[in-house]
Order: C-alpha cells, then sequence, then structure tokens
C-alpha cells in the first residue's frame, strides 16, 4: 500500500517565500552612492525601423563616441526610403553589422514630414524644427563624431542645416556627409517647381528654371568632408545630368548601378552603396 506525503504545512510555506522576498530585495537594492557598479551601457536596438515612428529616432544606442546619422528624401520616410525588402532596411543593417567599426557605431534615423507643396512653407523651419530634435536627441553631445548618410532632397536639407549652423560649437564633430543620389551643382529635379513656386526660401537655391543649387561658396565644403554616390540610371521624376553637374564639389565621387530611388536601398551587405559608406568610414574616423 503506497503511502503519501502529507502537504507542508502553511507556516513553512509562509517561511520560504518570506526567505525569498528577503533575497530579492536585497538583491535589487544599489550599493551606497544610489548607483550600481559597473552598470551595462544603454543599448537599443529595435527589430524594425518603422517602429521608430515618422519622426525617427535612435535605432541602435549604445553610448559610443561615434553616431550615424540617416536622412531620408522628401517624398519617403525615414524607414521606406531605405529599405529593400521586408528583411533588408540599411540604417538596421548597418546596426546589426559585426564589423568592428560599425560594432561601435550608434544609428539614429531622422524622419521629418514632407514639406508643403503649396502655400507658405516650411523649409527654413523644417530646418530650425530638425537641428532642435538633433540637439534635443544629445547627437552632439553625447558623440564626439557625427556622419550624416542623406539621400536625395534630404543631402540637400542637410548641406543647408550645416551651411546655416557653419559658426555653432558643434559642427566640428560632424566628420563628413554622405550623399546618394543627391543632386549638386546645377542637376534637375522634374517636378521641383512645386516646392520652390510654395517656397521662397527654395527660391534661394533655385539655379535657373527648377536647377536646385548649394550656394558654391558655403563655408560647408571648406572642411568637411562629402562623399557623393550618385545613381547612373534613371527613372521617373529626374532628368539624368552628366558626371560633372552629379558631383561637382564632392571630395569623393562614386558611380552606382542603381536609379534615385534604389541607390539608398541596398539589399546585401557586398552592394556597392553599402561597401562604399563602409569603406570610406574606415577611412573617415580611425580605430579607437
Amino acid at each position: 500500500m503506497l503511502r503519501t506525503s502529507s502537504p507542508p504545512h502553511p507556516q513553512y510555506i509562509r517561511a520560504v517565500l518570506h526567505i525569498g522576498l528577503i533575497a530579492l530585495v536585497i538583491a535589487c537594492v544599489p550599493p551606497a552612492g544610489g548607483q550600481t557598479q559597473d552598470a551595462p551601457p544603454v543599448f537599443v536596438v529595435r527589430a524594425h525601423s518603422a517602429h521608430l515612428g515618422p519622426e525617427g529616432g535612435y535605432l541602435k544606442d549604445r553610448g559610443n563616441s561615434r553616431v550615424l546619422v540617416f536622412v531620408h528624401g522628401f517624398s519617403s520616410g525615414p524607414d521606406s526610403d531605405f529599405r529593400c525588402d521586408d528583411d533588408h532596411n540599411w540604417p538596421e543593417m548597418i546596426a546589426g553589422d559585426l564589423d568592428p567599426l560599425l560594432a561601435s557605431t550608434d544609428v539614429y534615423v531622422l524622419g521629418y514630414s514632407e514639406p508643403p507643396r503649396r502655400g507658405k512653407t516650411a523649409v527654413a523651419t523644417l530646418e530650425s524644427s530638425l537641428v532642435d530634435r538633433i540637439q534635443a536627441a544629445g547627437i552632439f553631445t553625447r558623440h564626439q563624431e557625427v556622419v550624416f548618410v542623406a539621400h536625395a532632397m534630404g543631402g540637400l536639407l542637410i548641406q543647408q542645416i550645416l551651411e546655416q549652423n557653419a559658426q555653432s560649437d558643434w559642427i566640428h564633430k560632424v566628420r563628413g556627409v554622405f550623399l546618394f543620389g543627391s543632386p549638386q551643382g546645377t542637376a534637375k529635379l522634374a517636378g521641383l517647381g512645386r516646392y520652390i513656386d510654395a517656397d521662397p526660401r527654395l527660391k534661394e537655391m533655385e539655379g535657373n528654371g527648377n536647377n536646385f543649387i548649394l550656394h558654391s561658396e558655403a563655408p560647408l565644403w571648406t572642411g568637411i568632408p562629402h562623399l557623393c554616390a550618385y545613381e547612373t540610371v534613371s527613372n521617373d521624376g529626374f532628368s539624368s545630368v552628366d558626371y560633372e553637374r552629379n558631383t561637382r564639389g564632392c571630395t569623393d565621387r562614386q558611380a552606382i548601378q542603381a536609379n534615385r530611388s534604389t541607390i539608398a536601398k541596398p539589399c546585401q551587405v557586398t552592394d556597392p552603396a553599402y561597401t562604399y559608406l563602409e569603406e570610406k568610414l574606415h577611412i573617415l574616423l580611425p580605430a579607437h
């Protein structure tokens, strides 16, 4: 005949739970001074850049001294502009790259709304709001080396921001600006007139007709390397220009077999846009 053990006495159960609770509290109490010792750095890697929302944010935040700031074009968003497919998004790929340099580099995606196409705009206000957001995020206080990676019209926007803030105390932290499919010189965008007509600020950057140019005397180009990757395939909404006009004033130039829409959407780490960014970063940013 099997013998069954009697259940534990309720007082015994309470005693065990009490001891466990005390041990848990002791483990959670920080040492004197209110800070835990050897606390790990903040580390945020979001699985999908779409989770950041339309204004973007840190995709990877590990408290590193350097950060890449991705800036999308006017007609896209911080996720879609750099996304090849459901599984491949450029900032996400960089955030997860195990290359020693990239692994020790944080990733921030800067999002913004497309400037209004009619009425009083917005680009000057947009520039100011983006600077405020960048500063609020601590880009220039938490990091010592900042590199912008911009696509299409986002590149022109960043160039204008840096030009307008050329005397700011944080400008020396900008180590370089990568421009992917950003028109230089008198590169012409079909349909840009809808922005120029609506915004006097953009007219200041207008050349002839719908040409969109950065002022050639911009102090930005006196000390900040600007590396230009340009597309070799035309697509709707863009009239291809020659090599000189597409790379005028650039510190470095790279032709990529892509159109303006796909040049910033590498699907693999071996794609030309990806390797160009990675290789030039190793030159721009010395190993720590």
